[in-house]
């Protein structure tokens, strides 16, 4: 088993059950602040630093911040997946054209369009090497 493969896959699980769950297990609700507060004689004043009723401390107006990452969480991850979805399918055909099409022009093109040094390939090249890798030893 690929164990940097099962961690990868064990993050990402954690960060889509935060952001689906992250509102029900927050420790405050959003709308929620601390307010101005004595403790012993010592005035405590929002921002504050995290303590046991605040994990992660509050911003300047007094709102959780832990509250705030887990609310924002869902919306990081439901829009940056499909952003690296369609860079890969759109990407992935424009390098696999400029490589087959534009090998005649080899030599005449500055170097990130050299047919055979092109992102895809070096991947590519890569896997096949880790591949040899894992067979060899």
């Amino acid at each position: 088993m690929n164990k940097t493969l099962l961690l990868g896959l064990i993050i990402i699980i954690f960060m889509l059950c935060a952001s689906l769950f992250g509102k029900y297990v927050a420790p405050h609700d959003l709308n929620e602040s601390a307010q101005v507060s004595s403790n012993g004689g010592e005035l405590i004043v929002p921002p504050s630093p995290p303590s046991k009723d605040h994990p992660l401390g509050t911003d300047k107006y007094g709102y959780d911040i832990l509250a705030k990452l887990l609310a924002g969480l869902k919306y990081t991850i439901f829009v940056s997946v499909p952003v690296a979805f369609s860079r890969t399918a759109i990407g992935r055909p424009l390098v696999h054209i400029a490589e087959t099409y534009l090998a005649a022009f080899e030599g005449k093109l500055p170097d990130p369009f050299r047919a055979g040094n092109c992102a895809h390939s070096r991947l590519d090249r890569a896997v096949r090497d880790s591949e040899h890798f894992r067979r060899r030893y």
